[in-house]
C-alpha cells in the first residue's frame, strides 16, 4: 500500500513539473495574437509616432516580450508587443469607454 501511494506521488509530481517546464519555455503555447482586450488593431507606421515608454518582460529572467507605448495623440496612444528580435507581434489602440454616459 505505502509503495503505490509513492507511485502516485512521483508520478503527480513528475506532471507538474512537465507542466511547469513546457509553460515556462514555450510562451507561444498561448495565444498571444489577440492583444489587450478592448482594444482595436492599429495599421499606421509606429516608427512615425513618439515612442512614450518601454519595458521588457521576461519569464523566469529570460526576456522573451518587448511591450512599447507610441503617442498617437495628447491624449490616445499605441501599445506594441515585440518578440526579442524586435518584430511586432500585434500593434493596438485601447478603446475609451464614455464612463459618464448612461445607455437606458
Amino acid at each position: 500500500m505505502k509503495l503505490r501511494i509513492k507511485q502516485n506521488i512521483i508520478q503527480i509530481s513528475s506532471l507538474l513539473i512537465i507542466v511547469f517546464v513546457v509553460y515556462s519555455c514555450e510562451p507561444h503555447l498561448f495565444n498571444m495574437d489577440d492583444g489587450p482586450y478592448y482594444s482595436e488593431d492599429y495599421g499606421g507606421d509606429i516608427e512615425l509616432l513618439t515612442l512614450e515608454s518601454q519595458v521588457k518582460l521576461s519569464r523566469l529572467g529570460i526576456p522573451t516580450y518587448i511591450l512599447e507605448s507610441y503617442l498617437l495623440t495628447p491624449t490616445e496612444s499605441v501599445i506594441v508587443l515585440k518578440n526579442t528580435q524586435g518584430e511586432i507581434i500585434w500593434q493596438k489602440i485601447p478603446i475609451k469607454f464614455d464612463v459618464g454616459k448612461k445607455d437606458f
